[in-house]
């Protein structure tokens, strides 16, 4: 079964392509499939779904983070996949707010918990890094 992070690729056409539209090398790409069991980095989640346009979600890549299927994607581009049928909103009241221009969350909301997700990911590599330097 393939991934979301293979199914991005496959969606871009190379693991450089994918690599070029995130801003990072073709190796860092390469690493998220072979080393890092498949997952993107917190950081990285929203630039590999804006370089798919959204066919591939933040929820898709990472559900540990982007626990709900519409977490993440701008409440525009949210509208028109809940619309064409792509995913499905949580709630019928969500779907009418997305749908009139609604947004689940405030853009400083967003971005907070965007941060917060990020800051956890960053305690965790360094709680692994150190678990390493232990074991060594």
């Amino acid at each position: 079964m393939k991934s979301s992070l293979d199914m991005a690729i496959h969606i871009l056409g190379s693991q450089s392509a994918l690599a070029s539209r995130v801003g990072v090398k073709q190796a860092h790409v390469w690493n998220w499939l072979n080393r890092q069991g498949r997952q993107v980095p917190a950081d990285k989640v929203i630039a590999v779904s804006r370089a798919t346009d959204w066919q591939v979600t933040p929820h898709e890549l990472r559900p540990d983070i982007y626990p709900n299927p519409t977490d993440g994607i701008p409440s525009g581009k949210l509208a028109d996949l809940i619309a064409s049928g792509a995913i499905k909103a949580i709630s019928s009241q969500q779907n009418t707010q997305l749908l009139t221009g609604g947004c689940l969350y405030s853009a400083s909301e967003q971005e907070r918990r965007a941060e917060d997700r990020r800051e956890e990911e960053r305690r965790d590599h360094e709680r692994r890094a150190g678990d390493r330097r232990e074991a060594s």
